[in-house]
């Protein structure tokens, strides 16, 4: 008899892994449980940390934040804590103790039934030998626990799902739990070996234990079951579902106290029956940041780290490690089997192997425990049992869905699977089956619904696909349904403007897969070009900028003459400059695509795309540091906004003028195009001013940032960069985040705030890599070399900022590889080579003069400056030119730290006061509340005499 554990409220069974409450089941996980088990078994003594996590990872190596976390969860389930009531306490530097007293006893439900069965001499319905437990039992206690309550209150249950999700598991398990509650009598029949249907009711018969009948057996099995309290347990029944109905319905209607349940890949569709569909193990969301700690808390993640190990793999699971699990565990659906499959070849592949060679292709063929049953010893096989039990036609749709390599709408295949041979009708009616056997699943319920396979059923029909004859004739219809779809004018008219594309992201796959298959076939070339073309927008609205590049570019090499000039080629040389700007960097090509498709805008009479080109000349000649050409651009798009009259293209056309005197230094101009720009587009205004990719108005917000803070508004350009990140925050366009991180940081770094800086150097790196920005990461590695030099880590922010000025020439994107130049040479100054600093700081002030780009050329005349100081010669000169240029640009926080220097190293007083009464004067141009470093230094200056 099982023993009980009675502490407080709650009873531990510790056989049956069950802590209730009043009678009532606590959720505890199967690592929580372990944990608890141990605590309760030795109750008032302290048992370390080390003891703690081989009891709940046993043969793992994890970090101890893993014991904390489900030390957490286990004192939520008690409620530790609560009314002055504990039970658990942490003894510092020792590990945890029960202090709660702990009451054993035998279960007395148990003897009772014990003694029900004796007096009854075993007569009627003999106690089960159930099979053992399953030994890895992970991410189902819930699920079993819903079952128990589902079985309980009704008759006949079903355990819904695909092969290898783990429903026998889940069934052992429940039963289990249900044994005490059915006196013993519950009892298992395993049906994969049976082939004959009409063997299902000999097959009970015979494991109740009667002797062999002829005749009517399902009726000597009803009759003997009739006044029996039972739980019979069918385990794979989707290859006998008719007969197997048949027995469920007759029990159920002759013998009113026995409970069935069904494990089966589609629902039996008996009477009465009810269906619970067990769902994948759980999986980090997308969205979610990944850390070992959070991936260990998932199932599925949890059991691929426990195969792991009972594989001989020994390594704990780090950060980064953690996120390729993740994939891995994405890839194969959270489902038990394959995870399962996988895991144990980690210790002969590592992590990072497993999941290369799961992105070429999952291997349906690694075998697993030689004890399983032959359906579950390979992926293969799982799958090969589910695709036999399917009609011919059956399996040829299903063979024909392997073409959408993402999610799929019913109209999406009957466009595509349909033939001679079946109809719509038909296609509906199939695909409806597949879905109640567990082959397809339903990725989203909103309307249209889509369907989806998953990965590995994916792999497994891909294979048959790519042998069958008429395999060109379904791609070829998949590639028409794809151009169909987006053939309407959203789609055409989109451009670049920011046009939500969302709608189409489950596209992306089926449209790679169908360009890919297009652009191989000669004999398709028109339909390739007019795809591709069609798909360059949604691919952009998408942010899946290497594909936006690459087909664009292959559209382009396969338009013919007749289709040049048209909206076809348009698209393409829209998509492949802006793609290739924004993640190849500034090349070649880029103006050459957008001077070509000027030339058609202009033939075609298309306003908004000369807007968004111009917009495109304008952006490039700003990364490639040609501020002296912006001019140019922004009168010609001038006249271009007057003719479309559209509040959005006047602004933007404000705001270029803007960007342009900023960048040229004039900052009392920029500020005024930038706040007349607002007039037309309020910063709190629901209009987007969106042209070829970039977010013109959070463009704008950086601008004003920077000259705001540059003429001495700290507290306005601190407002306007915080407006500006949350703006991008809240459009979710990679590039507009991007541009808002890195003009911002300026700022921050300008104005001493290096933790914010850290903040925002930090997202943009992130936000870099995951849309494979690497032309913003190359910034974005420089503005952490300027961070790291402004703290005093010289050596490292050296090594950065080296790396990321190579990395932007390489680029082409010269904008702020100035200022890099600059910081690298304070960072060698400070390391005492005045060589390497005056080198590379006359490189900044060269590319500044040469570019036109003037808005911090007097903050290179006060390092230059510095450097002199370091050789022994006089800096006056230079800092003396740093104000003039300042004092011309307007630059108040510029003119102010060279006005400093003058004052302090002033040697005759006559000097000293000449410029303590321009820092004086200077002082009162500042907004009342101005901050910073700076501002206080010529305060404190001001006030005692040095700084």
């Amino acid at each position: 008899m099982p023993r009980v554990a009675k502490f407080g409220s709650f009873e531990l069974i510790v056989a049956q892994r069950l802590l209730t409450r009043h009678g009532s089941h606590v959720p505890v996980g199967s690592r929580g449980m372990e944990i608890l088990i141990a605590l309760v078994e030795n109750h008032g003594q302290v048992l370390s940390r080390d003891t703690l996590m081989e009891r709940g990872w046993p043969g793992l190596t994890v970090e101890e934040t893993n014991l904390r976390f489900q030390m957490s969860l286990l004192r939520k389930a008690l409620g530790d804590g609560q009314g002055n009531q504990q039970y658990i306490q942490n003894v510092v530097g020792r590990g945890y103790c029960l202090v709660a007293p702990v009451d054993w006893h035998e279960s007395g439900e148990n003897a009772e039934a014990a003694d029900k069965t004796a007096r009854n001499g075993g007569k009627g319905i003999r106690q089960s030998r159930l099979p053992a437990m399953p030994g890895c039992f992970i991410g189902r206690d819930d699920d079993a626990r819903k079952l128990v309550e589902l079985v309980e209150t009704s008759r006949l249950v079903s355990i819904v799902a695909t092969g290898g999700m783990g429903k026998t598991t889940v069934a052992l398990a429940t039963a289990h739990r249900l044994a005490d509650r059915f006196e013993g009598r519950v009892h298992f029949f395993d049906l994969s070996p049976v082939v004959d249907s009409s063997s299902v009711a000999g097959i009970i018969s015979s494991g109740l234990g009667l002797p062999p009948q002829g005749g009517d057996i399902l009726s000597v099995v009803a009759g003997h079951l009739a006044d029996a309290h039972a739980l019979l347990i069918l385990d794979n029944c989707e290859h006998l579902s008719e007969a197997v109905v048949s027995v469920c319905e007759r029990i159920v209607e002759a013998a009113p106290q026995v409970h069935l349940l069904a494990t089966t890949r589609e629902p039996l569709r008996a009477l009465g029956e009810h269906v619970f569909r067990l769902a994948p193990l759980a999986i980090p969301g997308k969205e979610e940041p990944v850390t070992a700690e959070r991936a260990l808390a998932s199932s599925a993640v949890e059991l691929f780290m426990d195969r792991a190990a009972a594989g001989g793999h020994r390594e704990p699971l780090t950060d980064r490690d953690a996120k390729i699990v993740v994939d891995v565990c994405r890839q194969l659906d959270g489902i038990a089997l394959a995870i399962e499959l996988v895991a144990s070849r980690v210790s002969t592949y590592g992590i990072r192997g497993i999941a290369d060679l799961l992105d070429e292709r999952i291997n349906l063929h690694w075998s697993g425990q030689r004890s399983a049953v032959p359906r579950h010893q390979t992926l293969g096989a799982m799958i090969d049992w589910s695709f036999g039990l399917l009609s011919d036609t059956g399996k040829r749709i299903l063979v024909r869905l392997a073409i959408f390599d993402g999610p799929f709408t019913m109209k999406a295949a009957q466009a595509v699977v349909q033939d001679a041979k079946t109809g719509l009708f038909e296609v509906g009616s199939q695909l409806a089956g597949l879905v109640e056997k567990s082959l397809v699943f339903t990725a989203s319920t909103a309307s249209p619904v889509q369907f989806k396979l998953l990965e590995t059923t994916q792999s497994y029909v891909s294979a048959k696909l790519s042998d069958d004859r008429d395999y060109d004739a379904v791609a070829l219809r998949h590639a028409e349904y794809q151009t169909a779809r987006l053939k309407d004018d959203a789609v055409e008219d989109a451009i670049f403007g920011g046009r939500d594309m969302t709608g189409y992201s489950s596209s992306v796959a089926g449209l790679r897969s169908a360009l890919n298959w297009t652009y191989k076939k000669p004999e398709h070339r028109v339909l390739f070009v007019r795809l591709a073309a069609r798909a360059a927008p949604v691919f952009y609205g998408l942010s899946q900028l290497p594909d936006c590049e690459l087909w664009s570019r292959r559209g382009l090499e396969k338009i013919s003459e007749e289709e040049r000039g048209t909206v076809l080629e348009l698209l393409l040389l829209e998509g492949l400059a802006v793609a290739s700007m924004f993640s190849l960097g500034n090349q070649h090509f880029v103006q050459e695509s957008l001077d070509r498709g000027m030339a058609v805008a202009e033939d075609l009479g298309l306003l908004e795309h000369q807007l968004h080109l111009l917009a495109g000349q304008d952006i490039l000649m700003t990364r490639v540091a040609n501020f002296n050409a912006m001019a140019n651009f922004t009168n010609r798009n001038s006249d271009i906004a007057t003719a479309s009259g559209k509040p959005q293209a006047l602004a933007m056309v404000d705001w270029m003028n803007g960007v342009s005197s900023h960048m040229a230094g004039d900052q009392k101009k920029a500020v005024r195009f930038l706040e007349q720009g607002f007039r037309h587009v309020p910063v709190a205004s629901d209009l987007h001013v969106d042209y070829f990719g970039f977010d013109h108005k959070i463009r704008a917000l950086i601008a004003l940032a920077r000259a705001s803070w540059l003429m001495g508004d700290t507290q306005k350009a601190r407002k306007v960069a915080v407006e500006a990140i949350a703006s991008a925050d809240r459009r979710q366009r990679p590039v507009s985040i991007c541009i808002a991180h890195i003009y911002t940081a300026t700022v921050a770094i300008w104005a001493g705030d290096h933790d914010t800086a850290d903040v925002w150097i930090d997202r943009l790196l992130a936000t870099t890599d995951r849309f494979s920005l690497t032309p913003y990461g190359n910034v974005a590695r420089g503005l952490l070399g300027q961070l790291r030099v402004a703290r005093g880590e010289y050596r490292q922010g050296i090594i950065d900022l080296t790396s990321a000025i190579l990395a932007c020439q390489s680029d082409t994107h010269h904008v702020l590889v100035s200022a890099f130049q600059r910081s690298l040479a304070e960072g060698h100054l400070a390391n005492g080579d005045d060589d390497a600093a005056r080198d590379a700081l006359q490189a900044g002030i060269d590319l500044s003069e040469r570019s036109g780009g003037k808005y911090d050329l007097a903050a290179h005349f006060v390092t230059a400056a510095a450097i002199e100081t370091s050789t022994g010669a006089s800096p006056v000169a230079w800092l003396e030119r740093a104000v003039k240029v300042a004092r011309h640009q307007s630059a108040h926080h510029l003119e102010m730290q060279a006005l400093i220097e003058l004052a302090v190293r002033a040697e005759q007083a006559e000097e000293r006061r000449r410029w303590r009464g321009d820092l004086a004067e200077l002082t009162r141009r500042f907004p009342r509340g101005a901050t910073g470093g700076i501002v206080e230094s010529a305060h404190a200056l001001l006030r005692t005499g040095s700084a």
